[in-house]
């Protein structure tokens, strides 16, 4: 058994956020007597100095699909230099793609919910027998070897609070920043094509309820401590689907509002939104909510697993406007056989709704996914091709006809939005290549709104906006 492990997670600077995965597991190592850091990380340099001050046993990464290339390169060097370190990856892509753990670089990967999976790998340090470890996968003799997964957590409560320390120690600006995310339940109902919930709850299957909750009380309880320790302006709930379940919603909501009465935002299932919710939302502090509509087609909402027709989503839209909550609205560019007509139709739908805000993305076509086969079926996609695949939602790897048009459309969504009466040049444009500038007006714009939507002052805004980017030089 191993006592005392030093485990340093590794995270792009590309992806400069607090992870709330890695806080949990963090409590969950500590809790067991293991130290933890976390460090950002891009160049060997930067790995060098890392590996020189931490001294790591474990060199641990969190990563989707996109950042895996990092998480190799990364792992590539820290064998080099101390081959003694064992490297584990885990996150969306170790989940789904445990083929991760053949690269050479690579010694374990660990899959799923992994508190309790981690904490026993890091007890057997050094690994002798892994197949009596679980959720795990490694190289055998050049094969993949994984074992079984263990039961999801129903009790929330037991994993208690995410490490909020964990950022801060190192990058003081995660001390200050006011977008501190926090989660009330975990797992998600619905079944998107083009997302990873459908495939969680077949890996899952027979292994406990996929969606839990966290008991109103151990919620506050992190609010409230979080409050106290640091700057807590606003709160975002970071659950796919806030209002799962009304009736556990509509009780939080009234003790969320006497005991922590701060502004907040959350993502909602726009059909489960009635007024009474709308206005238990509004009553407790919500002044955002991030909906999903992802096009203006109901034949393509279809297809990509959302039997939502454009009522729905009118109706839940007034009634969230009625009680005052602002509205940004989620889409989709890129979605197989979406023809340009239809994306100039999304952009009337969300004039026709008046959102305040857009989440604007293009479909990327995750391994192993419903729509990516779809995808892969059209040959608009080669079915290897998720290698390609970046770190970003703002590039497509699809080989549609239309899609440099619909990237443009992505990129320009907010000028089709805010000034109709451009839509004739508009129109040309987006049969331009895609270029810098339609770039730099997407990011202007995305910047305006999240300092829109940030219920932060302006001179702080650009405060924090100036500290994230100090912090990733």
């Amino acid at each position: 058994m191993s006592s005392g492990s030093k485990i340093v997670f590794l995270q792009s600077k590309r992806v400069w956020v607090d992870l709330i995965g890695v806080m949990y597991l963090s409590t969950a190592l500590k809790r067991a007597g293991h130290s933890v850091a976390v460090r950002f990380v891009e160049s060997k340099r930067e790995v060098d100095h890392v590996v020189k001050i931490e001294k790591p046993d474990i060199a641990a990464f969190s990563v989707t699909t996109g950042l895996h290339h990092w998480a190799v390169k990364i792992a590539e060097h820290i064998k080099k230099v101390t081959p003694q370190v064992i490297t584990v990856v885990g996150g969306h892509h170790a989940t789904y793609l445990p083929e991760i753990a053949l690269e050479p670089s690579i010694d374990f990967a660990i899959r799923g919910e992994a508190e309790e999976a981690f904490v026993r790998f890091i007890d057997a340090v050094p690994i002798e027998n892994p197949e009596k470890l679980p959720n795990l996968a490694w190289a055998q003799n050049g094969s993949l070897k994984t074992t079984d997964l263990l039961p999801l957590v129903v009790d929330l409560d037991s994993l208690g609070m995410p490490d909020r320390d964990l950022y801060p120690t190192n990058y003081k600006y995660f001390a200050w920043n006011p977008a501190k995310m926090f989660l009330t339940s975990r797992g998600c109902p619905f079944n998107c094509l083009y997302c990873y919930g459908s495939l969680f709850k077949k890996l899952y299957t027979g292994k406990g309820p996929v969606l839990r909750f966290r008991s109103h009380e151990a919620i506050l309880d992190e609010l409230k401590t979080t409050r106290q320790k640091y700057n807590l302006p606003i709160i975002t709930f970071e659950d796919s689907t806030f209002n799962a379940d009304k009736k556990w919603l509509l009780e939080f909501l009234v003790k969320y509002g006497h005991e922590i009465d701060l502004p907040f935002n959350c993502q909602l299932r726009i059909e489960l939104v009635d007024k009474e919710t709308a206005q238990a939302l509004a009553r407790s502090g919500c002044f955002r909510a991030c909906i999903g509509v992802e096009t203006g087609s109901e034949k393509l909402r279809k297809m990509i697993g959302k039997s939502i027709s454009n009522d729905d989503i009118r109706h839940g839209v007034t009634y969230l406007k009625e009680s005052g909550i602002k509205i940004e609205a989620s889409v989709m560019f890129g979605i197989p056989e979406e023809t340009t007509a239809e994306a100039l139709h999304t952009i009337q739908f969300l004039r026709e709704l008046g959102t305040e805000f857009s989440r604007v993305s293009l479909f990327q076509p995750y391994p192993n996914l419903k729509l990516t086969e779809k995808a892969v079926q059209l040959q608009l996609v080669d079915p290897y091709d998720f290698d390609k695949i970046e770190n970003s939602l703002y590039k497509s790897i699809l080989k549609s006809e239309n899609i440099n048009i619909l990237v443009n459309i992505q990129k320009l969504i907010y000028l089709f939005i805010k000034f109709p009466k451009l839509d004739k040049l508009l129109k040309v444009l987006i049969k331009f290549p895609p270029n810098p500038i339609f770039k730099l007006i997407y990011i202007l714009f995305y910047l305006n709104n999240i300092y829109s939507q940030s219920n932060i002052s302006l001179l702080d805004f650009f405060y924090y906006a100036w500290a994230n980017r100090k912090y990733q030089n």
